[in-house]
């Protein structure tokens, strides 16, 4: 069986006990208010921490950088929100982890690690086209804007600052969306 398949097969058995046992501690109307309360603040801090990953986004890309940090961060803050608004104990304390910059960055160190780690393996394949240290076409060879050639190419149109990325393969090409439709 797949470690995802287990996770989503025993995380709601775990959930629903712990819940249970919470009941029987402190009573099922407290028990509810707190799902409720973890729900309310969970989004409410999602919403923001959602927003500063948007700015700093915006910001990298603005300055020209890529922002690898800033899509891991708004990955992170998303699974985040989705464990907060889902009703479990052990869900609420993993998704308030993903909420705090400090705690965040601590993932976002671990899920970089295990990313580098599979690139390695070749588990991941990276392949980048038209950026420097990727593969290069050759600038004759390419079809001048606006220009619209008699037959269809045999490969995709390699856009710049294009790459794709495969998980436990080869790549595969895949038709530009940079064409005219005219």
């Amino acid at each position: 069986m797949s470690r995802l398949f287990l996770l989503f097969l025993i995380t709601p058995i775990v959930e629903l006990f712990l819940l249970i046992q919470l009941g029987q501690w402190i009573g099922i109307g407290p028990t509810l208010a707190l799902i409720l309360v973890t729900a309310v603040i969970g989004s409410t801090m999602t919403r923001r921490e959602g927003r500063g990953a948007w700015m700093r986004f915006q910001e990298a890309t603005g300055a020209g950088r890529l922002p690898g940090v800033e899509l891991v961060d708004g990955l992170i803050i998303l699974i985040s929100g989705a464990l907060l608004l889902t009703p479990g104990v052990v869900t609420d304390i993993v998704g308030f982890l993903g909420l705090f910059p400090v705690s965040r960055a601590l993932i976002r160190k671990q899920v970089s690690r295990q990313m580098k780690a599979a690139v390695k393996s070749g588990q991941i394949n990276v392949q980048f086209n038209n950026v420097p240290g990727g593969n290069q076409q050759d600038p004759r060879e390419r079809p001048q804007p606006g220009a619209r050639p008699d037959t269809a190419p045999s490969e995709p149109a390699q856009r710049s600052g294009h790459y794709e990325t495969t998980f436990g393969g080869r790549p595969r090409q895949r038709p530009s969306h940079d064409a005219n439709p005219s």
